[in-house]
């Protein structure tokens, strides 16, 4: 059976998270759909079988034109998570990419602070701009990230949804 909701091609956003944030980041990215934006996410893009460290480290280094990790207190209590790997992958492949061009764009799922990881060059994920979609201009913060994943992938949000179609 062919797989046809497989990112093969590169091109995408990846969205890291914990699970217990998953209806949230559910309703993010079927935001970012909507606006035309393809997303990489676990629950639709690993299959039965594939290695799934594999899958996830070379969606985030070889095939993402944009990591956006969710921060909420949830990623804080836990003392293991898939995401601090996928975290350490992104900061390593943050090293190779220019510094004054968006990749790594932290979003912030609740009132939470941001984990310290070094970035290099004296930076660390704290450096970075975040979209708080915690907050009571969610829909605002919203509009801007898409905004700027759109300018990542080369398009404006218009042209994104009207490709979508």
């Amino acid at each position: 059976m062919a797989n046809t909701n497989r990112s093969s091609s590169g091109g995408h956003v990846f969205l890291s998270y914990v699970g217990e944030d998953r209806q949230l980041v559910d309703w993010l990215q079927a935001r970012l759909e909507r606006a035309g934006i393809p997303v990489w996410r676990d629950v639709r893009d690993l299959w039965p079988g594939d290695v799934w460290k594999r899958r996830i480290q070379d969606a985030v280094e070889h095939q993402s034109l944009a990591y956006v990790p969710c921060f909420s207190s949830n990623l804080k209590q836990r003392a293991r998570s898939t995401m601090y790997t996928e975290l350490s992958w992104a900061a390593e492949e943050y090293r190779r990419r220019p510094p004054d061009i968006p990749w790594m764009i932290p979003v912030l799922l609740d009132d939470c602070a941001l984990p310290w990881y070094d970035l290099g060059a004296g930076l660390t994920i704290a450096d970075l701009q975040w979209a708080n979609l915690a907050d009571g201009s969610r829909e605002h913060e919203l509009d801007r990230l898409i905004t700027v994943l759109c300018r990542i992938l080369g398009s404006s949000p218009g042209d994104m949804r009207e490709s979508a179609s």
